[in-house]
């Protein structure tokens, strides 16, 4: 899969940078848990599958969420992070 324009930031609260991604070929907007806080990732977790064409991905201060922007769609879309 190709994953473009990842994002760090401590999406689950442990303070440790997670990578967030945006795949343009299965419309996947993902991350990966640093397990370790030296930058070993667990497998990819998907926020959404329903971002169409995302080519990035950003984080900022909204509560570790995701936003995503997609080329096919022309749409900016927010992700509330349930996780945790």
């Amino acid at each position: 899969m190709m994953q473009l324009s990842p994002d760090t930031t401590d999406i689950n609260g442990n303070e440790d940078k997670d990578i967030l991604s945006a795949s343009f070929i299965d419309n996947t907007v993902s991350w990966h848990k640093n397990t370790d806080g030296l930058g070993t990732f667990g497998p990819q977790q998907n926020t959404t599958t329903l971002a169409e064409g995302a080519r990035d991905v950003f984080t900022t201060d909204i509560d570790n969420d995701a936003l995503s922007l997609s080329s096919t769609d022309d749409k900016l879309a927010w992700y509330e992070n349930l996780l945790f």
